[in-house]
């Protein structure tokens, strides 16, 4: 007799359905294998070796290898979309053969990784530019303007609209032989504000030549741009012909963290009007001009410099602000910034602070190397208080105001030269003295209290002089002849006053 061993049909069924399950996957894994995906918008291009087109997936990357294929390809793809440059130095005509579209973001795979590089752009080129558009990107790459010689005018990458951004992008070799280069810049709109730019952690090196806006946001004369420039380096080289971060018509603009060295100028404005800007925590170095330099052509306020650090060669400015007459400042805050010359070295000619024509200012807790000069010309009103130089103590060479506390009081044993910085000075000399007042020129309002507190000023007279050729009360001096007398003086802003 025979015996037989019975198979339940659930288990046929699982045995053949984990067979055919496994000759599935070994067919899709061995067979056939898995042909990359094509996410929609989104493109990327090499330099291949194989002479083939591609189709664009990161796979099959676009064939970029010459100037004529990567501009093909650039021209070829559609707004919106997302375009991932990989490793190499990719030639192009810039901006001679194609422009960014509205919302497309171009991304190399890093800056020094990825380089664009332009060629035969006639005397006008733009590595990367676009026509008025919206929320477009450029990032992660280097753009080399390539300028060898002669008359040409090369920049790197030049956006315009609203809510657009770069990031993360060197510029190199561009140049301004030709007219005003603007390496890196975001430009505004015609018909409304532009919102929401920003440029940060860029760099701008190994310039050409020729006048310079390094990094640069810009509105219409009608309507305004708003952005930030943060944490990018400006070198500009020996020439110096440029400066290296701008703004102008904008509000609410934030510019932030940025470093430059050698150019005419850190910061700077001087067409169209801004509003609400505020400018901290960069360093400005080797500025052969200015750190800062706003001219007004236009109406300019609420601007406020914070925390700044500029280093200055000799016959240099920190701030320079002034009115051409045609346009209005008021209402500028400049507060805990450091100016001195290069290195904190000794030099000759060069002012911290240097203002004209401002309505409504705020200097209060720098510290600004004490050999610099200091010029506020038809300034007022002019709030200066606890400023300091490096060594810690209060300048002498500015009219800083009184501390809310109390009054300045400083005392003097003989003949002293009165400061700016002075309020109250007490006379407690043996004998006669004279005092010199410094320049009432400039400085309307500012005031002094000279008080014999020896008690001896009847015998030993205190003779109070300005400086020549001013006069006070239309005379050489005054005198203080009474015991325990004083004299308040007041200047008008060409001669002195006492009563």
């Amino acid at each position: 007799m025979s015996t037989h061993t019975h198979i339940p049909l659930t288990h046929i069924s699982y045995l053949s359905l984990t067979r055919v399950l496994a000759c599935l996957v070994a067919s899709l894994c061995f067979v056939c294998p898995l042909r990359a995906i094509q996410i929609a918008n989104e493109y990327w291009v090499a330099i291949r070796t194989d002479g083939l087109p591609g189709s664009g997936t990161l796979d099959d990357p676009f064939n970029g290898s010459t100037a004529t294929q990567f501009d093909t390809i650039m021209n070829g793809i559609v707004a919106n979309s997302t375009i991932h440059v990989l490793a190499g130095t990719f030639q192009t005509r810039g901006n001679q053969a194609w422009t960014l579209k509205t919302g497309q973001k171009l991304s190399g795979s890093g800056i020094a990784v990825t380089t664009l590089k332009l060629v035969n752009a006639g005397a006008f080129g733009t590595v990367v530019a676009s026509a008025s558009g919206s929320e477009m990107e450029v990032s992660d790459l280097t753009l080399d303007c390539n300028y060898v010689s002669g008359a040409m005018t090369y920049a790197g990458v030049q956006l315009q609209g609203s809510k657009n951004a770069i990031r993360r992008v060197k510029v190199i070799k561009a140049a301004g032989q030709n007219g005003i280069t603007y390496p890196i810049a975001i430009g505004g709109l015609s018909t409304g504000d532009s919102l929401g730019n920003i440029i940060e952690d860029c760099e701008l090196s190994n310039h050409q030549g020729g006048f310079c806006y390094g990094i640069y946001m810009w509105g219409s004369s009608t309507y305004a741009i708003t952005g930030t420039i943060r944490h990018n380096t400006v070198f500009l080289g020996p020439s110096n012909d440029g400066l290296a971060f701008s703004v102008h018509n904008g509000k609410d603009c934030l510019i932030e963290g940025n470093y430059a060295n050698g150019c005419n100028y850190g910061y700077f404005s001087n067409t169209g009007f801004n509003r609400k800007m505020l400018v901290t925590q960069n360093v400005f170095k080797n500025c052969t001009s200015s750190g800062v330099n706003i001219t007004a052509v236009d109406n300019q306020s609420h601007a406020s410099f914070i925390n700044n650090s500029i280093e200055l060669p000799n016959n240099a400015q920190g701030f320079t602000i002034w009115s051409t007459g045609a346009g209005t400042l008021t209402n500028f805050l400049f507060t805990a910034n450091k100016i001195q010359y290069n290195n904190g070295s000794n030099g000759s000619g060069s002012y911290a602070f240097s203002l004209n024509g401002v309505k409504g200012t705020a200097i209060m807790d720098n510290t600004v190397q004490s050999s610099l000069n200091n010029s506020f010309v038809n300034t007022s009103p002019l709030n200066l208080y606890n400023n300091f130089d490096f060594s810690g103590n209060l300048l002498t060479n500015i009219n800083q105001v009184s501390p809310v506390a109390g009054m300045v009081r400083r005392t003097v044993t003989g003949n002293a030269g009165i400061l700016y910085s002075d309020k109250y000075v007490a006379v407690v000399a043996a004998g006669a003295s004279t005092l010199t007042l410094p320049p009432a020129a400039s400085r309307a309002g500012k005031d002094f209290i000279i008080m014999d507190e020896a008690g001896n000023a009847q015998t030993s007279n205190i003779t109070i002089q300005p400086t020549a050729p001013e006069t006070i009360n239309n005379s050489a001096n005054v005198k203080i002849t009474t015991n325990y007398g004083a004299k308040r003086l007041m200047s008008d802003g060409t001669k002195w006053f006492a009563y």
